[in-house]
């Protein structure tokens, strides 16, 4: 267990979306509708197509949260020597006088998560040939190198589990293809901090395609305690109201 609390670029945990997004340019702020992908398993569910052990929070009403992301090939934020293909933050909702006001400034800072992504082709014809073998090699040297740096600085994980890929993905994937995925395998790697924080990287290897393997590295952050936030933050929510039926329900601008 790491001795400190473990931060997203070293910001501190509950503070609003108002002074996080300032120091994150490019990252836009939007509600989570969905009820299921508030909670911190349910974002590496959703990030990564892979199915946790642990059962996500449930939730009686949908946009308890803020989502800030980014997405580019091109212009991402710098971490360890690369740039980011994708990185978010997340926000609970606070309540005020027991009613959710629904802005960055009523919100609690919980989660913060980066993904990269390399590409290796596979050439089996030609001078200069590289077999699938060697694709997937050069694929796990790439996660390979961030689990490094962050042993570095928090030590060996205390947890590391092989997961599945989730039934909500075989589900798609036989939609779009007629067939199920194989060959995609999941390393998760955890490391705990004080004051419930927490910090998860996902391996993801993808050896689906014909001509390219695929290597997707997930970081995500935490505080536990947001899942206290955003039980208030359901406790508090009103369906009742115009806001409530404007941005969970769909009619907006109405």
């Amino acid at each position: 267990m790491f001795a400190d609390e473990i931060r997203f670029r070293e910001l501190p945990w509950g503070i609003p979306a108002s002074k996080v997004m300032p120091l994150l340019p490019g990252l836009f702020c939007a509600p989570i509708v969905k009820k299921e992908e508030c909670s911190f398993v349910s974002l590496i569910c959703d990030s990564t197509n892979a199915k946790m052990k642990e059962e996500p929070q449930k939730f009686s009403h949908g946009g308890l949260a803020l989502i800030a992301a980014a997405e580019s090939d091109k212009e991402g934020l710098a971490v360890a020597g690369y740039t980011t293909k994708s990185s978010c933050v997340y926000f609970a909702l606070v309540p005020e006088n027991g009613r959710l006001k629904y802005d960055a400034d009523h919100s609690a800072f919980y989660a913060g998560k980066y993904r990269f992504e390399k590409k290796v082709d596979v050439n089996t014809s030609g001078w200069l040939k590289v077999s699938k073998e060697d694709a997937g090699k050069k694929c796990r040297e790439y996660a390979d190198y961030f689990l490094e740096q962050l042993i570095l600085l928090y030590g060996n994980p205390d947890k590391q589990e092989t997961l599945e890929v989730s039934e909500k993905y075989i589900e798609e994937y036989i939609k779009l293809f007629d067939d199920k995925p194989s060959n995609h395998q999941f390393t998760a790697y955890q490391w705990y901090g004080s004051n419930d924080t927490e910090l998860v990287m996902v391996s993801e290897i993808d050896f689906s395609y014909s001509t390219q393997v695929i290597s997707k590295v997930h970081i995500f952050y935490t505080t536990r305690k947001g899942d206290e936030y955003l039980k208030a933050a359901d406790a508090a929510a009103d369906p009742d109201s115009m806001i409530y039926k404007r941005l969970v329900m769909g009619a907006e601008w109405l």
